[in-house]
């Protein structure tokens, strides 16, 4: 025999996540070595060949499994195996002790394994085997067996190692399977992977009962893999557990069922096997996930969009049906845009046959017109730290109105109560899972559970008060700084497609602490974007009006205890932009939309004098005591500091994008707007009336 291969490092990552994409197809061998380790390996090798994705043994002794029946007891109750497929052996032992594979076969098959690219797995049946697989180097994963779902001391042992481990359910009751979960976990287990099993042998497909999948969705962490362990002939079963939310397939295989052994009659043959997994695979792809409208591969050319269907003279009168009309293909003002043209001009002279734009139309878009932004999002699992702050609340809500919704979101945060409150606000509200996990992004481990999977990350978790972090720095760094490398470590590792950065405009020229930590956190993503495939991106806002801890709520609580109380402002020159909760949602999904990577993004916003918000609001003049500006504070938010705003780059109508390093700049238009800030020298301000509304439509959401 070989001398045992290097021992597996313990990870966090299972097996069956390494491509979500395709299944995970083991090959068991079980007994069908047929006591021969040439045999083995030349299972090993067919087994890959055919598109095998991971081997897996038996590792037992049958002293180790079932007592010894004295002579003259093998017909007893619990001993004789009458009635099933081994009829004909003397007793359970019999058979065990006969069908063993020895234990040093694992050491060639687990090398052989390695060399073809297969993982390596195995079913230990008591303890001893456990440190038997673990002396000669692990394995990828074990397996717990129907029969052995209720043995806790074996489950401990697995456990301890700190694999992944798959659980099979034959013979199992709901409450032991759950029992069992949770001592695997509670002992170290990694990840889990629980199989649905029939303990028939050959199974029946009015057996299989796969509906018992989709009800283990509301049982365990969304993030857990499930599957099947099938005894049937046949694709019915894997195909339909595939439908049922499963990936992986676990199959008794041999090289020839004629061949022989205990096993041979429910096993499957290396051509139906390669059979199995194209059209596991193939079931796999057709699943997809919930989409409405026309994807990348699909024509636009046989939808319709507005046209000018005459020539038309600038200030002329657009008709619907006259001279504008919805035609293909698609390229043109969305057809519901036709009816109300009526009444408007034309901006500009249109040919007959040319599309029509905002920009052919006198007064363009309607402003009360919000354009539909996150369409990218569409069947993605979407991951949100800190997502039960004001930000996450409105982005969930923005998303449960897609057209084309997001598979999943999962939300991260370490406020109980706040997660109480969002699963409660949104109970049967969204139409995909919204799984709300309690973490902190200063933990790897449970980041990791929390991203694993996930295709796009918004990183909104932070420390945000500035007299908090100004008094304890260390606590922002561990947050805001090493939270944030956490996460652009792992979205890289995971492979993560987009991940973006919500930032504050007190990263940029920072005065504080809170700013300084936000600033390295904007460097830790902008640095991230050059060393992985996963494009690092930032936006940039102020405070959400009427987000919790701001201005608006602290004074609006005030006033309505005592509309009479004093009213602290630290510097009556303070100006501040004006953010809704929607016009933010907007930043992110449009940054989302449009980042390539390493790019930065703001929003253009109406600004407003600290003063005339609190005149707004009810505050007379001598209520206001102005204490002077606190440690750190600014006068005015500023969004772009003067080296980024001299490259920055309209990006649609209510954004400045700024290109990442990587980006050759040269000919792009520099629009000149020096450093953006709420206090810049002509800057329009919002009056006391118009505050007055947005302060009002606040109230009657949020004040009650």
């Amino acid at each position: 025999m070989s001398s045992p291969p290097t021992k597996k490092q313990r990870t966090d990552v299972a097996p069956w996540d390494k491509d979500a994409t395709r299944g995970y197809f083991i090959a068991e061998l079980s007994c069908n070595h047929n006591g021969s380790i040439a045999r083995s390996l030349e299972i090993v090798r067919s087994a890959a060949a055919m598109g095998a994705t991971a081997i897996k043994t038996q590792t037992y002794r049958a002293d180790g499994i079932t007592a010894r029946p004295k002579e003259g007891q093998e017909d007893s109750a619990g001993f004789t195996l009458k009635g099933t497929t081994w009829e004909g052996k003397k007793s359970v032992w019999h058979l065990l002790n006969e069908a063993a594979m020895p234990w040093d076969f694992n050491i060639a098959i687990h090398e052989e394994a390695k060399k073809l690219g297969l993982d390596f797995l195995s079913s230990p049946f008591e303890p001893a085997a456990v440190d038997y697989l673990e002396s000669i180097g692990g394995v990828d994963a074990y397996k717990v067996a129907s029969m052995e779902v209720t043995d806790e001391t074996l489950l401990r042992a697995i456990g301890k190692t700190g694999r992944p481990v798959i659980v099979s359910t034959g013979m199992a009751s709901k409450d032991e399977i759950m029992n069992a979960y949770h001592v695997l976990k509670q002992a170290g287990a990694g990840p889990i992977c629980v199989l649905k099993c029939t303990s028939a042998y050959p199974a029946t497909f009015d057996q299989a009962h796969m509906q018992t999948i989709r009800d283990w969705k509301s049982c365990f962490p969304s993030d857990t893999v499930l599957g099947v362990s099938d005894h049937t002939l046949g694709n019915a079963v894997p195909m339909t557990a595939m439908v049922m939310g499963g990936r992986v397939v676990e199959k008794h295989y041999i090289l020839k069922r004629s061949d022989g052994g205990p096993d041979s009659s429910f096993s499957v043959e290396p051509n139906e096997w390669k059979q199995m997994v194209e059209e596991c695979n193939a079931a796999l792809q057709c699943i997809g996930s919930v989409t409405y409208g026309g994807g990348s591969t699909e024509v636009h050319q046989f939808r319709r969009s507005l046209f000018a269907v005459k020539d038309i003279k600038k200030g002329e009168d657009l008709v619907p049906g006259l001279n504008v009309a919805a035609l293909r293909p698609n390229i043109g003002l969305h057809p519901k845009h036709l009816d109300g043209l009526a009444g408007k001009k034309a901006a500009k002279d249109m040919l007959a046959s040319e599309k029509l734009t905002w920009d052919c139309v006198e007064g363009g878009q309607p402003k009360d017109e919000r354009p539909i932004m996150g369409h990218s999002l569409g069947g993605k699992r979407i991951l949100i730290t800190g997502g039960t702050g004001t930000i996450g609340n409105e982005m969930v809500k923005y998303m449960a109105g897609l057209p084309e919704y997001p598979k999943e979101v999962v939300v991260i945060s370490r406020d109980e109560l706040k997660q109480h409150e969002m699963r409660s606000r949104f109970a049967g509200k969204c139409p995909f899972p919204l799984r709300l996990e309690l973490g902190d992004i200063r933990d790897r481990r449970g980041l990791r559970a929390a991203m694993l999977g996930c295709d796009v990350v918004l990183h909104a978790a932070a420390l945000k008060q500035v007299p908090a972090v100004e008094d304890n720095p260390y606590e922002g760094i561990m947050t805001n700084v090493m939270g944030t490398q956490n996460i652009a470590d792992l979205a890289a590792e995971l492979g993560v497609a987009r991940c973006l950065l919500i930032c504050t405009d007190k990263a940029c020229m920072p005065s504080n602490a809170y700013g300084a930590t936000k600033m390295l956190a904007e460097r830790i993503f902008l640095a991230a974007n050059t060393k992985s495939k996963t494009r690092f991106s930032l936006c940039r806002y102020g405070n959400v009006f009427g987000s919790r801890g701001s201005i608006v709520p602290v004074i609006a609580q005030l006033l309505r205890r005592d509309p009479s109380a004093p009213v602290s402002l630290t510097d009556a020159r303070m100006t501040r932009f004006t953010l809704t909760g929607e016009r933010a949602v907007d930043l992110v999904m449009g940054s989302l939309d449009n980042m390539l990577g390493g790019d930065v993004f703001v929003m253009k916003l109406p600004a407003y004098k600290v003063t005339d918000l609190l005149a707004a609001m009810g505050v007379k003049t001598d209520q206001i005591k102005v204490t002077g500006m606190r440690p750190g504070e600014k006068l005015h938010e500023t969004m772009l500091f003067d080296a980024e705003a001299a490259v920055a780059q309209q990006c649609g109508d209510g954004f400045y994008r700024v290109p990442g390093p990587s980006e050759n700049i040269a000919g792009m238009m520099n629009l000149g707007i020096g450093r953006y800030h709420s206090g810049n020298p002509g800057t329009p301000y919002m009056s006391v009336q118009e505050l007055e509304a947005v302060y009002k439509d606040w109230v009657a959401t949020h004040l009650v």
